[in-house]
């Protein structure tokens, strides 16, 4: 699964004492758009929505990442962050079209292969 969960513990549960301080700077803008986390994070989420049976067709490769940037932006208020809740939405956009994009190459690779979970490579015209 993508998603954590909680686990069970064995003990006792309570309270904290202090905030809990969520990281929300990185290293560098890269780190923060690019890299091979944020590619495992958007595959592993189209393929669980693959194994679920969901589908996209074009509709859906258009309007969901701009639904999705409302939905931060505007709905949950990041823009009262300034820029930084502009890249934010942005972010949410960008993974949720790479999500779907992902998805619908899995049914195209399904529909022309036996193994939909590999994606196609470009091949390159050689002399």
């Amino acid at each position: 699964l993508v998603h954590d969960r909680p686990e069970p513990t064995q003990g006792e549960v309570g309270r904290l004492r202090g905030a809990i301080l969520h990281k929300r700077m990185v290293r560098d803008w890269s780190d923060y758009f690019d890299g091979p986390r944020y590619a495992q994070r958007t595959d592993a989420l189209a393929r669980e929505m693959y194994e679920a049976g969901k589908r996209v067709g074009y509709p859906g490769l258009l309007l969901r990442p701009i639904g999705a940037f409302i939905k931060f932006y505007l709905l949950k208020g990041a823009f009262l962050d300034g820029a930084f809740g502009l890249m934010v939405a942005q972010k949410a956009a960008v993974s949720v079209q790479l999500k779907y994009a992902r998805l619908w190459e899995m049914h195209e690779s399904a529909r022309r292969t036996a193994d939909p979970l590999t994606p196609r490579r470009p091949t390159r015209n050689r002399p």
